[in-house]
């Protein structure tokens, strides 16, 4: 295990530059990070902030109270990466509703785009204090290896199991999905419409032509950027894009005027030009007298008054052409002659005028018939293209219109009535079962990694004899909601609109966070927080870090040792502050020593830095340039400016109770996540379902090192 790596040697206590992230991380068991980002009222305000930045900006130390709270609140910053983006191993992967993606590969660039979470279930309940029944108990009796999806110590995990717990997470997706694809395919048959194999190959192959990629690569890219084997995007993207097509093929007609507005588009006169546009009649008015009594100034009077953004480029317009803009704009322009102003004319709400610099005349294109014959293939093509992409949208959302669907996951009082379906499309019907397998082809192996990860903790508990309690549940979400800053007027933490936060972004649950996130956190704090211990010497290096002397400094940061070994000989041949300062301006490549001229905050002991600290501590007046300092792949140099006083003289007995409060926390993370590591590492862990999955080896199961947590596939 490695600590954080710091980007940066200023600015961080010695438990940042410790603390690792949470077992429950997106790189561990997917959980979300539930550390305290509050500004702690004792230290720095900003050691908590995660140690992959600079943290430059040091505060006063202070005493906490709830006005404070209320005065800085971290909960503006905390969402930007949601709990479920932090879970992604164990409710990862990406969804795609067929028909949808059908509609933007016929719109995009890119064939495949990820299709939104809808319709989520309730976040009104807070329950679950333990894992779900979906987390097997001791198997009375072996199960078939091929209902078994994984074994974690002997322990089972069904592929029923395995299968609820997708369609749990990912079932009305899915199901959206598999009801769009019902509907084309309703609409194929009753058309007579079939898409080949053939069809289906030579889409692909232009798809990766696009991409000037072999079409073996780009199956490969869809693989590891979207999760999806060839499979699964030839039957899932592929299809319904072109059974759209074909069902709105016969709407598209490309006539002979199309043709020939597409080709004096292209290869048609253009006219290049100059602008204004001013907001109101009365003031374009004004403009044009100016424009018109001395037409050389247009340039500056379109930079003084023009709306446009081509003001700043005095008015400099790309080249008019035919057909593809304001039809009005198009037909001044055209019929000026060079160097001629336009009247005012109205384009959209704004005034216009126009002055002609040039008409550039028609491409050699019209006088050679072959390349003529050539375009224009190719030209048709595009907007017989243009028009199918149009024409499809309309049909999807026709026969959308017109289906009889029934989703009977939004209908649960119907479910009774009809047991083990899912939801009827017309006179089709899609059951659970069909469901559930669906999911588990889909989403499997992502959901199965947080399965494994969770009946670990679980197990683990069970050996030291542990339980969780509810009272544990609401304990951890209370402290969550403390510690990122949601508070009551009364400066009690708000848990309800913590849940609400917590869950809205992504459209979850409050039951998936509980189970994703808090449960975890809670099993981790059971099993370590009795081992946690504050010792003196921890007490003496926070007080040292937070209220202690600091050296101020300028600093210089580069990549390559042999600037940095030029820059420390310019600076010792002069050794002024000044010209160190112009130095680190010119050459720093970090951001806030360039940009400060070298200036950075004071350094203080116990940063995470050691080799920075010790240099930095041992500068004198006498002796003031640094040598070059290696952190990582930096070479830093300082200077001496200075050093401080320490902030207090004693502290009182509050102050130290909040450090060590601040202290026990962090050593608590780390060490849940170290206990983690090693349960995972211990663990003996076979994976029959990566065996079991189309283009997957069927060989031995995987073991615990290769169902590791942190790699997630890329979406």
């Amino acid at each position: 295990m490695k600590p954080i790596r710091f980007t940066s040697p200023w600015g961080c206590t010695s438990i940042d530059a410790t603390f690792l992230s949470s077992v429950y991380s997106a790189r561990q068991c997917g959980k979300h990070h539930h550390t305290d980002k509050r500004t702690h009222p004792s230290v720095d305000r900003h050691s908590n902030e995660t140690a992959d930045a600079f943290l430059f900006s040091v505060g006063s130390p202070r005493t906490e109270n709830a006005e404070m709270k209320r005065e800085t609140p971290t909960s503006q910053r905390v969402h930007k990466n949601t709990w479920k983006m932090r879970v992604s191993l164990v409710i990862g992967g990406f969804a795609i509703l067929a028909a949808s993606l059908a509609i933007r590969s016929l719109t995009s660039t890119d064939p495949v785009v990820a299709q939104g979470r809808q319709n989520a279930p309730s976040r009104t309940r807070r329950t679950a204090a333990r894992p779900s029944q979906s987390v097997p108990a001791k198997t009375a009796a072996p199960a078939r290896v091929g209902n078994i999806a994984a074994t974690v110590n002997s322990q089972t995990i069904t592929r029923q199991q395995l299968a609820n717990e997708c369609l749990r997470r990912y079932g009305p997706e899915v199901l959206e999905e598999l009801i769009n694809k019902h509907v084309l395919l309703q609409a194929c048959q009753q058309r007579n419409l079939i898409i080949t194999e053939k069809q289906v190959d030579a889409a692909i192959t232009r798809f990766a032509a696009r991409f000037g990629l072999p079409t073996s690569q780009w199956l490969n890219v869809m693989k590891e950027r979207r999760n999806m084997t060839p499979d699964q995007y030839r039957r899932d993207v592929i299809w319904p894009m072109l059974a759209l097509k074909a069902l709105a093929a016969k709407r598209v007609v490309v006539t002979p005027q199309d043709l020939q507005h597409a080709l004096e588009s292209e290869f048609g006169p253009k006219v290049k030009a100059r602008v204004i546009t001013v907001g109101t009649k009365t003031k374009a008015t004004q403009v044009h007298q100016q424009v018109t009594s001395k037409p050389e100034d247009f340039g500056r009077l379109a930079r003084q008054f023009s709306d446009d953004p081509s003001g700043s480029s005095q008015g400099v317009i790309p080249a008019i052409r035919k057909h593809v803009g304001n039809p009005e704009l198009e037909r001044v322009a055209f019929s000026l002659r060079e160097t001629e102003i336009s009247p005012v004319f109205k384009v959209g709400d704004k005034y216009v005028i126009l002055i002609c610099d040039q008409h550039i005349p028609r491409s050699s294109v019209f006088s050679n018939a072959q390349m003529l014959e050539t375009e224009k293939a190719r030209l048709r093509e595009q907007i017989a293209e243009d028009k199918l992409r149009v024409a499809a949208s309309d049909v999807y959302k026709q026969l959308q219109n017109e289906a009889n669907v029934v989703n009977l996951l939004k209908k649960t009082e119907l479910q009774q009535q009809y047991p083990g379906i899912a939801a009827h499309i017309n006179s089709g019907k899609i059951t659970f079962r069909q469901l559930a397998e669906k999911c588990l082809s889909r989403y499997g192996n992502e959901v199965l990694e947080g399965e494994v990860n969770r009946l670990i903790l679980t197990q683990a508990l069970s050996q030291r004899k542990q339980a969780i309690q509810q009272t544990d549940i609401d304990r951890e979400i209370t402290r969550a909601a403390d510690a990122y800053g949601y508070w009551k007027e009364d400066g009690t933490p708000d848990v309800d609109r913590w849940l609400q936060k917590v869950t809205e972004a992504d459209g979850a649950s409050v039951e998936l966070y509980i189970r994703d996130a808090v449960w975890p956190s809670v099993a981790l704090k059971k099993m370590v927080e009795n081992t946690i211990e504050v010792t003196p010497d921890d007490m003496q290096r926070s007080i040292e870090s937070n209220y202690g002397e600091r050296v101020r400094v300028m600093a210089i940061v580069v990549n390559d040792q042999r600037l940095a070994q030029r820059l420390r000989t310019q600076a010792h041949e002069n050794p002024t502050a000044e010209y160190f300062s112009e130095l680190a301006h010119q050459f720093s490549t970090e951001p806030v020593s360039k940009e400060n001229h070298g200036t950075v905050p004071p350094i203080r002991k116990h940063s995470g830095q050691p080799l920075v600290e010790r240099e930095a501590f041992s500068l004198t007046e006498q002796d003031p340039l640094s040598s070059i300092i290696v952190v990582a792949d930096k070479f830093i140099l300082l200077r001496y400016l200075g050093r401080t006083v320490p902030q207090v003289e004693q502290v009182d007995a509050e102050v130290r109770r909040e450090l060590a409060n601040h202290i026990h926390e962090k050593k608590l993370r780390l060490k849940m996540e170290l206990e983690f590591e090693r349960l995972r590492k211990s663990a003996r862990v076979e994976n029959y379902l990566a065996a079991a999955t189309p283009g997957k080896s069927p060989g031995r199961p995987r073991t615990a090192q290769t169902l590791r947590p942190g790699q997630t596939r890329q979406r």
